[in-house]
C-alpha cells in the first residue's frame, strides 16, 4: 500500500488502493488509443462501404468472422491461460515461468493456425455457398472464394496477436498494448485499403483483404518485439520454466471457452447467412456489429489492467482489496458507458445510414445493442474476476448456456425479424451471460456491484439525456451524423456539470486525476512541439 493509502486509512477515510490508480492510468492511456481506433474503424468501415457497397462489405465481414473463429480455435483458449501465469508469475518476479509460458502457448498457436488456415482454404468453395448471388450487386461467387482464401494468410498471425495482446496487459505495459491495437493495426489497415483502392478499384475485393492479412501481420510483428524486449522469450539463452500440467487444468476449459464463446458471438452472423442468405442484409448487421466495439470503449478501457490485475489480488489472497476494485471499476465503467448508450440510441439512424444507401435498417438492431452493453459492463467485470480466480470451468459452463440461447433465439426470430431477430438473440446471450456473471461473482468472490454511488450517474445521465432529447424534438438538432455528434458533445458536458456538483468521493477524485494524467502529458507534449 502507497504512503497516501496508510495516511488516509489513518485517518478513517476510505483508503486509496494503488490498484485503483493503476487501473485509472491504463484507462487513461487506453482511451487515447481508443479514440483514435474508435475513429479509424469508423473511417475503415465509412471506406469500405462507400467504395465496395453494402452487399460486398456483407461478404467481407463474414469472411473475417471464419477467420476470428480460426483466430480463436488457433489461440485454444491459451491466451488467457498465459495471461494468468504472466499476472502471477511476473508479480512474483519469476521471469522463467513468464517466458515459459508464452512459449508453450506460441508454439501450439502457430501449429493450430496452421493447420486451420489450410483446412479452411480447402473448404472455401463450400464456405462461399452460404452467401449465394441473388441480386445484381452481390459479389460473383468467385471473388467470395478469393476473398475467404486470402484471409487464410492472416489466420497464424492474428492468433498470435491475440496471444501478445494478453501478454502485455498482463506485464502491466498497457502503452506498447496501445500503440499495437489501437494505432499500428488501424493506422496501416486504413491506408492499406486506400492503396489498394487506388490500385485495385472497388470492383476488386481481394485488396481488401490483403489489406487486413498485412495489417495483421505488421500488428503482430511489433507486439512480439515488445514482449520480448520485457521478457527475452524469443532468447533460446534465456532459462524458461512451465509446470504443464498446472498450467493445462487451468487453460484446457478455456480451450472451450473460447470457442464456445466465439460461437455465441456469432451464430447470430452464421444462422443469418443460412436463414436470410442476402448479402446486402448481412452488410447491414455487419455495419451493426462491427460499430458495436466503439460503444464498449469504456469497458476496454478499464479491462486492459483490470483482468490481470484480479488473478494478482486473489493469486496474494487479497479478497477485500479485489472487491474494492471491482466497484470502483463498474462504477466508472457505468458512469462512461451512459453518455455512449444514450447517443446511440437516440442517433442510431444517421449513424448507420452515413455509411451508405440501407445500412440504416440496421438501426433497431444498434439501438438494442446500445442498450445491452450498458448492463454488460457490470458483467464482463465479474465474469473476468471468476475466471481469473481460476474457475474456467464454470466459465466454460457460462459459455455453453449462452450459445444455446443465442442460436435458439436466432434460429426461432431470424425468419420472423430478419437482422432484428439476430440483433435480439446476441443481445439475449449478453444479458444472459451477465446474469450468470455477476451471481457468481457475488456468491463465489463476494462482488457486489450495487451501491449507492451508482445514483448519481443515473440522475446526471437522465437529466442530460432529457436535455438533448428536448433539443432534437424542437429542431435545434438535425438526423445526421454531425448532429449526432453535436449532440454528445452537449450531453457530456451537461453530464460532467451535474456529476461535479453531485459531488466526488477522494477515491473517484484520485481515479480521475490518475486517469487524466496520460492526456496531461500528450497535450503538454503536442503544445511543446507546436510551440518551437
Amino acid at each position: 500500500m502507497s504512503e497516501a493509502s496508510k495516511a488516509s486509512a489513518a485517518s478513517g477515510a476510505e483508503p486509496r488502493r494503488d490498484e485503483h490508480v493503476q487501473v485509472a492510468k491504463g484507462a487513461g492511456l487506453t482511451g487515447i488509443g481508443a479514440v483514435l481506433e474508435g475513429l479509424l474503424r469508423y473511417l475503415s468501415i465509412l471506406l469500405v462501404t462507400s467504395q465496395y457497397g453494402k452487399s460486398a462489405y456483407g461478404v467481407f465481414g463474414f469472411a473475417m468472422t471464419i477467420n476470428e473463429l480460426g483466430q480463436r480455435v488457433s489461440s485454444a483458449g491459451l491466451h488467457d491461460g498465459v495471461m494468468r501465469q504472466v499476472a502471477v508469475h511476473n508479480a512474483a518476479g519469476e521471469m522463467a515461468q513468464v517466458r515459459g509460458a508464452i512459449r508453450f502457448a506460441a508454439k501450439l498457436i502457430l501449429g493450430i493456425g496452421l493447420l486451420y488456415g489450410v483446412g479452411l482454404w480447402l473448404l472455401a468453395e463450400p464456405v462461399a455457398d452460404r452467401l449465394p448471388e441473388e441480386g445484381s450487386e452481390d459479389v460473383p461467387r468467385d471473388i467470395v472464394v478469393q476473398v475467404i482464401k486470402i484471409s487464410c494468410f492472416a489466420l497464424p498471425t492474428t492468433a498470435l496477436l491475440m496471444l501478445m495482446g494478453r501478454t502485455l496487459r498482463a506485464l502491466k505495459q498497457v502503452g506498447a498494448q496501445v500503440i499495437v491495437r489501437s494505432f499500428v493495426q488501424p493506422l496501416s489497415r486504413v491506408a492499406l485499403i486506400g492503396l489498394f483502392l487506388l490500385l485495385l478499384g472497388p470492383k476488386n475485393l481481394t485488396g481488401l483483404a490483403w489489406a487486413i492479412v498485412i495489417s495483421a501481420g505488421s500488428a503482430c510483428a511489433l507486439g512480439t518485439l515488445y514482449v520480448h524486449r520485457s521478457t527475452r522469450w524469443l532468447d533460446p539463452r534465456a532459462k524458461g520454466e512451465l509446470n504443464k500440467r498446472e498450467f493445462m487444468n487451468y487453460a484446457l476449459p478455456l480451450i472451450g471457452v473460447d470457442i464456445v464463446v466465439f460461437f455465441s458471438l456469432t451464430a447470430d452472423v452464421f444462422l443469418l447467412a443460412l436463414l436470410n442468405q442476402d448479402q446486402g442484409a448481412m452488410g447491414s448487421y455487419q455495419a451493426v456489429i462491427r460499430l458495436l466495439p466503439i460503444l464498449s470503449i469504456p469497458l476496454f478501457l478499464f479491462s486492459s489492467l483490470l483482468t490481470p490485475l484480479s488473478a494478482q489480488l486473489y493469486g496474494e489472497g487479497r479478497m477485500d482489496d479485489l472487491r474494492s476494485l471491482y466497484r470502483t471499476s463498474v462504477r466508472w465503467i457505468f458512469a462512461i458507458s451512459l453518455p455512449f448508450a444514450i447517443i446511440g440510441f437516440m442517433w442510431a439512424e444517421p449513424i448507420l445510414g452515413h455509411l451508405g444507401e440501407g445500412f440504416e435498417e440496421g438501426a433497431p438492431a444498434f439501438m438494442l445493442m446500445a442498450g445491452t452493453l450498458i448492463i454488460n459492463g457490470f458483467g464482463n467485470p465479474a465474469g473476468y474476476a471468476v475466471t481469473m480466480a481460476g474457475h474456467s470451468r464454470l466459465t466454460l459452463m457460462n459459455a455453453i448456456i449462452c450459445l444455446i440461447v443465442v442460436a435458439s433465439l436466432a434460429y426461432w426470430l431470424i425468419p420472423i425479424y430478419g437482422i432484428l431477430g439476430a440483433a435480439i438473440a446476441r443481445a439475449g446471450a449478453l444479458l444472459t451471460n451477465s446474469a450468470l456473471t455477476l451471481t457468481q461473482g457475488w456468491i463465489i468472490l463476494g462482488l457486489n456491484p450495487l451501491h449507492g454511488a451508482l445514483m448519481k450517474p443515473v440522475f446526471a445521465g437522465s437529466i442530460a439525456g432529457m436535455a438533448v432529447w428536448s433539443l432534437a424534438k424542437a429542431g435545434l438538432l438535425g438526423n445526421s451524423l454531425g448532429a449526432a455528434v453535436l449532440a454528445g458533445v452537449i450531453l457530456s458536458a451537461i453530464y460532467a456539470i451535474i456529476l461535479s456538483m453531485l459531488g466526488l468521493s477522494q477515491q473517484d477524485k484520485d481515479v480521475l486525476f490518475a486517469g487524466s494524467k496520460p492526456l496531461h502529458g500528450l497535450t503538454r507534449k503536442i503544445g511543446g512541439r507546436l510551440g518551437r
